[in-house]
């Protein structure tokens, strides 16, 4: 047993308005042990490393709810839109997610949904931070995310076409090691090659996957830009939209009455947009993507006002 003593930080644990007194934590292996009173220092009955916080601020690790680790190019790089999986893309893929893993654990992020990544290469970072073999947080995986055929993120999609295809690509992820699924039921609108009002996988097309995925206990998530595809999430049983650029205000009211979470991913966005040379992304994309902001933020907004669940998520 490992002890630790934060000795003076700011606390902001929730159950305050206004953190602003400082305290001791004495954390034992990776779990707090103790919180002692504002102005009183803890004096821990074990040997302790000391850690001197001077008046910093500690607050419990951050969740991403929206991430792929195990993307090594945009969708507009040459071949950053192919579905084309090889032993050498995925161990490119996999060192890609380690490296942000690290990165991400460094910022104060200690839990990530991971809603596509390259072949399997969410897996085997995942297993090595499990294991202690390397530094990151905790990942609940989706493994690949399904998708129709050329439908949307090629590289950290699998395809399938009708219920019965989906079942079974459901079924092969969840037996990789998917914690929860990824559904695509629309386009979007960070590459050239599609648009957000496309519309991908059917209704039928997405509850046969839920129905795998909640048939062993899992949750689902639904890529959705369009209200087309949010009602079509919402119809087979979604628990998740994730994006949602286009919904109305009946819609966000069923989603609350649902108790569907709602992950609208805006960074991504003003990412795509004001980084458009950067990214190499084309001007024309840039400019569409830009056009979404407001209207991305007012649905964000009413989704508040109906007391929609809503997730942080970068999609980073």
């Amino acid at each position: 047993m490992s002890l630790t003593l934060l000795r003076g930080v700011h606390l902001v644990d929730g159950s305050a308005d206004s953190p602003d007194q400082v305290s001791d934590i004495l954390i034992e292996d990776t779990t707090i042990a103790e919180i002692g009173e504002p102005g009183r220092s803890l004096v821990p009955s074990h040997e302790a490393r000391i850690l001197e916080g001077g008046g910093g601020w500690a607050l419990p690790g951050l969740i991403d709810s929206h991430i792929h680790l195990c993307i090594p190019f945009h969708p507009d790089d040459p071949g950053g839109d192919s579905p084309t999986v090889t032993p050498e893309s995925i161990g490119r893929a996999a060192i890609f997610g380690l490296g942000n893993a690290r990165a991400l654990l460094a910022h104060g992020i200690t839990t990530v949904r991971d809603v596509g990544s390259h072949g399997g290469s969410i897996f085997a970072v995942k297993q090595l931070v499990d294991a202690g073999l390397a530094a990151g947080p905790r990942i609940v995986p989706s493994g690949r995310a399904i998708a129709m055929t050329s439908g949307h993120g090629a590289m950290m999609s699998v395809f399938a076409d009708g219920p019965d295809a989906v079942v079974a690509t459901a079924r092969r992820e969840l037996a990789a090691g998917a914690r929860s699924l990824k559904l695509m039921a629309t386009g979007s609108g960070a590459s050239a090659s599609e648009r957000p009002t496309d519309v991908q996988l059917t209704e039928p097309e997405l509850r046969a996957a839920v129905e795998v995925g909640h048939g062993l206990g899992r949750p689902v998530a639904v890529h959705a830009t369009n209200l087309v595809g949010v009602r079509n999430a919402l119809a087979a049983g979604a628990d998740s939209i994730e994006h949602g650029l286009d919904i109305d205000d009946g819609t966000l009211q069923l989603m609350a009455e649902r108790q569907v979470f709602y992950t609208p991913t805006v960074w991504a966005y003003h990412f795509v947009g004001e980084r458009a040379a950067w990214l190499a992304t084309p001007p024309e994309v840039a400019e569409e993507v830009r056009s979404r902001y407001s209207r991305h933020h007012d649905v964000v907004a009413r989704a508040r006002k109906a007391r929609v669940r809503i997730v942080a998520g970068t999609d980073a």
